[in-house]
């Protein structure tokens, strides 16, 4: 089978851990080639993986090239698979042009929810998506709940799949120790270390944890969040960690390149998320056994059982959240209990080679014309 991968190339984060983590798999079995628009960390990942890629910038002339190389890649059966606005756009006008392509897209998150923080990118992304749906033949979802999201935008569940994130675990390697990861950004290593790995963006409840934080103040309770975002969202962000007086406390240590070290440092992962899928963070935390405090979004609900690998609250319940999370600051053997639970799962279910494998299923059903219109 011949795969061929459309993605924003330069972009960081859950979406770009799972096509990595997937064009990974899919190159032991299968024929896989990128098309990037921009270069960045799947574009290094291809190259030493000897993954074919071609790289475009987003320009009147490049756009018809790529639209070309969609069509011509295509031929002879190839699955054109989308990941995000821009490769869902170009892969929905390559059909039109080119008449009726195996095109599939990956739904990495709930986009009402992306783009309701701008109100002029909401108003431009929003038509183009509902424009793009309409002409791509399956969904792959990593969330049940974005499956609803694109059936209230007219599209049949028949056309869409809910396949759970899957984590390469031949990368969960950390390189630091927790004391020398700490130490790098003066941090207290005799306190307990509290950390979410997250793009710093509005859906990410990343103003909801500062407000938890401030619960533990004066307490040897540290927290820690990687990531990076809008200069100007973080500045906000930041002048609340500086409003509740916690700059010894809360730490931004921005974008964290060896993320396997930062898990390796914290000892309670936390994910504030209002929507998400099945949360990369999450499950890369758990392979190294560290235990989580999430809020009840649709797609960690297929990863943690509350109380026997995890621990969910509802969705923006500070006050609950603040309750988990002194549990298990306060509680070693609670900590242990699940971080070991959810490991066990994660290198069970929740592999890319598992993933993978039910990708292939859905391309098979696409080829063989069974689903589409």
């Amino acid at each position: 089978m011949k795969i061929i991968h459309i993605v924003n190339g330069n972009d960081v984060g859950g979406a770009t851990t799972q096509v990595s983590a997937l064009i990974k798999a899919q190159k032991e079995l299968h024929t896989v080639e990128v098309i990037a628009f921009g270069t960045g960390k799947i574009v290094e990942l291809c190259g030493l993986l000897s993954v074919p890629v071609s790289v475009y910038p987003l320009t009147p002339l490049a756009a018809m090239r790529l639209i070309r190389e969609i069509r011509t890649s295509s031929r002879g059966g190839a699955v054109i698979h989308a990941h995000g606005l821009k490769a869902m756009f170009f892969s929905a006008l390559a059909s039109v042009f080119h008449g009726k392509l195996s095109t599939v897209a990956t739904i990495h998150s709930d986009y009402y929810h992306e783009y309701s923080g701008n109100t002029l990118k909401r108003m431009i992304a929003i038509p183009v998506i509902k424009w793009s749906i309409r002409r791509i033949r399956r969904f792959i979802t990593v969330s049940d709940r974005f499956i609803e999201v694109i059936y209230a935008d007219g599209i049949g569940t028949d056309r869409c799949t809910y396949i759970p994130n899957g984590i390469d675990l031949s990368l969960v390697k950390p390189e630091k120790s927790r004391e020398t990861f700490l130490n790098e950004y003066d941090i207290d290593t005799n306190h307990t270390i509290c950390g979410i790995a997250a793009r710093i963006h509005p859906v990410k409840g990343i103003d909801m944890l500062i407000d938890i934080a401030a619960k533990f103040k004066g307490q040897p309770v540290q927290f820690v969040i990687a990531g990076i975002g809008h200069p100007e969202y973080v500045n906000t962000l930041k002048e609340r960690v500086r409003n509740y007086g916690m700059e010894e406390q809360v730490h931004f240590i921005g974008f964290v390149d060896t993320i396997y070290d930062f898990y390796q440092a914290i000892d309670i992962n936390l994910l504030s998320s209002y929507s998400e899928g099945v949360s990369y963070s999450v499950m890369e935390g758990g392979a190294l056994g560290r235990p989580v405090v999430c809020t009840a979004v649709s797609g960690m609900k297929t990863l943690i059982e509350d109380e026997v690998d995890g621990l969910m609250v509802p969705i923006g319940d500070k006050d609950a959240f603040a309750m988990r999370l002194k549990r298990l600051v306060e509680d070693i053997n609670l900590r242990e209990r699940l971080g070991q639970a959810l490991k066990s799962k994660v290198n069970r279910q929740f592999s890319n080679k598992v993933m993978a494998l039910a990708y292939d299923e859905v391309y098979r059903q696409l080829l063989r014309g069974q689903h589409g219109n």
